[in-house]
């Protein structure tokens, strides 16, 4: 099939006809055809960016979990090691 844009557009399957110079099998209004398919495509494409926003907020609360754990271990070892300090002195 290929797009043919003079008059209005449409969908056209002309392998026959070029192949054995018969008439073009079928013709297909482009428009019903084009709105479906772009439909069809940006809904795909709102579920993987909400998978993919998903996945970055989640990567995003894991980090922030990590560097909470490594500032409260700072503080920790900070608090131990100062007051170990205060008894060595």
């Amino acid at each position: 099939m290929v797009v043919q844009y003079k008059g209005a557009t449409r969908y056209i399957c002309n392998s026959l006809r070029q192949q054995y110079r018969v008439p073009v099998c079928q013709y297909i209004p482009a428009d019903a055809i084009d709105e479906y398919v772009v439909n069809a495509f940006l809904e795909a494409l709102s579920v993987v960016e909400l998978d993919a926003y998903h996945k970055a907020v989640k990567t995003q609360q894991q980090s922030q979990e990590t560097v909470e754990r490594a500032h409260s271990q700072q503080n920790t070892t900070f608090t131990v090691s100062s007051s170990t300090s205060r008894k060595t002195v």
